[in-house]
C-alpha cells in the first residue's frame, strides 16, 4: 500500500512532485522514492517522473522500494495496492525463466507486465492503482483495479499530465485549477454521492475509472480517454441448485479471505456485528486455526435502534478474538471534524464515516497495519432495501406472478411497504421517457427546499433527481449499477481515505472478480427471496459458522451513528459554523436554518444530513481554496 504521484510534461516539475509526495506521507510513512527521466533540450525538453510513499506490508525490507525498475531499465513502476496471488504468479514467472531479486509483490507485478504487457491485468488477483513507464515505447500507463478499490487521479499540467493517489496531492502542482464541478456538487448535496464516472468534485481533476487504463504518449499534452478492460457480464447464468450454489459461494469466499490474509505485518478485522463482517471474521478464524492471533475492532453504542453491541460481542466470543470495542460521542466528532475533512479530501455526507475513521485509528494504536472489512457484500448479495423493487419488477416482467405476490406480502421483510414497493417497481417497468416526463411534472422534493437550483442551472449543471443512475430493468442490473455507480465507488473512497489517514491498509475480500462474477450470475431468488429474505444464499453458505443470531438478523445497520442526537448536542459548534453554510450562494439560508431547527426540536434525520452536508461543503471550500465558477 502506498501513495503514488508523478507527471509527464515540461521540465521543472521535481519540486512540485516532492510536495505532492510530502502531502501523502500518511499513505506511506515507511519509505519514499522518486525518479525522473529527461528527453529533449532546453525549453522543449520533457520529463517523465514517478514518485512513491511506501507503507510496507509484503516484504517490509528495502526490497520493496519504489519506483522499481526492471534490470534492463526498460520499465519503471510505482504502485499502490496488493497483489494477493503474488505467490502463485511468482512461481509461474519463475518457471518461464524470471529471476526475482526481492520478496515483494511489487516486483511480481513489474515482472508480469514485462512478460504480458497490459494483458498482465487479467492474471492479477488484488487491488491496485499503478503507473508504469515503458521507456522504449515512450508510454506511461495509468491502471486501476476492477472495482476502484484503490484511487488514482489525474489532471492536465504544464503541457502534460500529472497524477496522484489523492486530489490534495495533485493540488500541490502549481496551476492546477481549483474550480468546483457544479454538477458533482449538486449531486452530493441532493443524493450524497459524487463518485460515479471519471469526474470529481473538482472540475479539472479526473479519476481513472474502475477497471480502466490510460495509455499516455510521453509527448501528449492532454490525457487520452480511458480504456475499460473489464465489465461484469450480466448475460452469464449459473445453473447450480440453491444448496450447490451456497457450497460454491462458501468455497469462493473462503479462498478470497485466504488470499487477503497474506501479510508480513499484523492483521485485524472491522466487526460491526452484521452478517458480512461477521462472515469475514469467522472464515478467518477457520483458516487461521484455533490459536492464530485475531484482532477485531468494533464501534459500539447502546442506541435502541442502531446499537449492535450484542452482535459484535457474540461474534468476537465465537471467534475467540482479541476484541477492541470503542465508543464515540459528539464532542469527539467536533474535535476531529477538521482532521477528518482533510483526510477525506472532499465533503462527506454523514457522520457515520467518523466511526470508521476512528476504527482505523484504534487499529493502528493496537499495532495492526492491515484491516479486513465487509465492504462490497451488500452490492453483490442484494443487501440493500432498494433492491426489492427491482426484484419485484423482474418477477413481473418474467411472468413469475407467484414470486411477485409473495414479495408483496413480505414487503416489510424486504425493507419496504407494499405501496412503496409497487410504486418503485412501476418506475422500473415504465418506459424511460415516461419516467423522465413524470419527474418533470412533480414538484421539487421538500428535502431540497433549502437548495437554490437556479444557481446550478445557470452554470450549465444538468440537474437530475437520480444522478448517477441509469435505467435498470432487473435486479441483476441494479446490482451492477450499485457496484459501478451509485453506492460502492463512494464507500470505497471513504474507506481508503479513513484507513490511509492512519497508515493502515484496508482490504475488501468480497470484491474479487471470481466472487463478483459468480454472485451476479446467480438466480435473483437466491439473493433476495420472494419471502423478502436478503442474502439468502450467503446465509446458507455461512450456516454453522457464523452465529445463528447474526445469520437470522433481517435489518441492516452497519457502523451507524446517532447523527441527529450528536448534532443537537453540538448546538454551539453548529451555530458557529452555520453562518458560513447559510452564506453559500446555492443555499437558501432561511430554509437551512429551518432544517437546523427541525434537528434540534425532533431529531430529524433528514435535517441532520442536510446540515452536515452544507457544513462540510462550506469548510471544504475554505480549506482547499476551491472556487465557485
Amino acid at each position: 500500500m502506498c501513495g503514488i504521484a508523478g507527471f509527464v510534461g515540461q521540465r521543472g516539475g521535481e519540486s512540485a512532485l516532492k510536495s505532492a509526495l510530502d502531502v501523502m506521507s500518511h499513505r506511506g510513512p515507511d519509505d519514499s522514492g522518486l525518479l525522473i527521466w529527461q528527453s529533449g533540450q532546453g525549453n522543449r525538453g520533457r520529463e517523465v517522473a514517478l514518485g512513491s510513499r511506501r507503507l510496507a506490508i509484503i516484504d517490509p525490507t528495502d526490497g520493496g522500494h519504489q519506483p522499481m525498475v526492471t534490470p534492463d531499465g526498460r520499465l519503471a513502476l510505482v504502485y499502490n495496492g496488493e497483489i494477493y496471488n503474488h505467490v502463485e504468479l511468482r512461481a509461474e514467472l519463475e518457471r518461464s525463466g524470471y529471476r526475482f531479486r526481492t520478496g515483494s509483490d511489487t516486483e511480481v507485478l513489474l515482472a508480469a507486465w514485462q512478460r504480458w504487457g497490459p494483458d498482465a491485468i487479467a492474471h492479477l488477483v488484488g487491488m491496485f492503482a499503478f503507473a508504469i513507464h515503458d521507456r522504449p515505447a515512450r508510454r506511461l500507463f495509468l491502471v486501476r483495479d476492477w472495482f476502484g478499490i484503490k484511487p488514482l487521479y489525474y489532471a492536465t499540467w504544464r503541457e502534460g499530465i500529472a497524477f496522484a493517489s489523492e486530489t490534495s496531492a495533485l493540488l500541490e502542482f502549481p496551476g492546477i485549477d481549483r474550480s468546483v464541478h457544479s454538477r458533482r456538487l449538486h449531486t452530493f448535496l441532493t443524493s450524497m454521492s459524487s463518485d460515479y464516472g471519471s469526474a470529481t468534485m473538482l472540475a479539472r481533476i479526473r479519476q481513472v475509472p474502475a477497471a480502466s487504463l490510460i495509455a499516455i504518449d510521453v509527448t501528449d499534452t492532454v490525457a487520452p480517454d480511458p480504456i475499460q478492460y473489464w465489465r461484469v457480464d450480466l448475460s452469464t447464468r449459473c445453473d447450480l441448485d440453491f444448496d450447490q450454489a451456497a457450497a460454491r459461494l462458501r468455497e469462493l469466499f473462503a479462498d478470497s479471505v485466504r488470499l487477503h490474509l497474506r501479510s508480513d505485518v499484523p492483521i485485524g478485522f472491522a466487526l460491526s456485528g452484521g452478517i458480512d463482517s461477521s462472515a469475514v471474521v469467522m472464515i478467518a478464524r477457520e483458516l487461521l486455526g484455533p490459536d492464530g492471533p485475531l484482532h477485531t475492532f468494533s464501534y459500539v453504542n447502546d442506541h435502541p435502534i442502531i446499537g449492535e453491541r450484542r452482535y459484535s460481542e457474540q461474534v468476537a466470543r465465537a471467534a475467540r478474538s482479541v476484541a477492541h470495542p470503542f465508543t464515540l460521542d459528539a464532542e469527539e466528532l467536533s474535535a476531529t471534524f477538521t482532521d477528518l475533512l482533510d483526510a477525506q479530501g472532499e465533503p462527506f455526507p454523514d457522520p457515520v464515516i467518523f466511526a470508521q475513521y476512528r476504527l482505523f485509528a484504534h487499529a493502528r494504536e493496537a499495532g495492526v497495519k492491515v484491516v479486513l472489512t465487509g465492504e462490497g457484500a451488500d452490492e453483490i448479495l442484494a443487501g440493500y432495501d432498494r433492491f426489492a423493487p427491482a426484484r419485484l419488477a423482474s418477477a413481473l416482467r418474467m411472468g413469475r406472478w407467484d414470486h411477485a405476490i409473495r414479495l408483496m406480502r413480505h414487503a416489510t421483510t424486504a425493507g419496504s411497504t407494499q405501496r412503496n414497493l409497487l410504486r418503485a417497481a412501476a418506475r422500473t417497468l415504465a418506459p424511460g421517457a415516461l419516467v423522465a416526463f413524470i419527474r418533470l411534472l412533480r414538484p421539487p422534493r421538500a428535502a431540497e427546499d433549502w437548495l437554490r437550483t437556479r444557481w446550478f442551472a445557470e452554470r450549465g449543471a444538468h440537474l437530475d433527481r437520480s444522478p448517477g443512475r441509469s435505467r435498470v430493468r432487473t435486479m441483476r442490473e441494479s446490482l451492477a449499477e450499485s457496484l459501478e455507480r451509485t453506492t460502492l465507488p463512494a464507500l470505497l473512497r471513504y474507506q481508503d481515505r479513513n484507513a490511509m489517514a492512519w497508515s493502515v491498509e484496508n482490504r475488501v475480500p468480497f470484491l474479487t472478480r471470481p466472487l463478483v462474477e459468480f454472485t451476479l450470475a446467480l438466480p435473483e431468488e437466491y439473493l433476495l427471496t420472494s419471502s423478502g429474505v436478503r442474502k439468502a444464499v450467503f446465509r446458507r453458505a455461512m450456516a454453522g459458522l457464523v452465529p445463528s443470531t447474526v445469520l437470522e438478523r433481517r435489518g441492516k445497520i452497519g457502523f451507524s451513528t446517532p447523527a441527529p442526537i450528536w448534532l443537537a448536542e453540538l448546538a454551539p459548534w453548529i451555530e458557529q459554523r452555520l453562518p458560513a453554510a447559510c452564506a453559500l450562494p446555492f443555499v437558501d439560508g432561511e430554509a437551512l436554518r429551518r432544517e437546523w431547527n427541525a434537528v434540534r426540536s425532533d431529531n430529524s434525520w433528514r435535517g441532520a444530513r442536510t446540515i452536515w452536508r452544507c457544513l462540510c461543503v462550506a469548510a471544504w471550500l475554505e480549506r482547499r481554496g476551491v472556487t465557485l465558477a
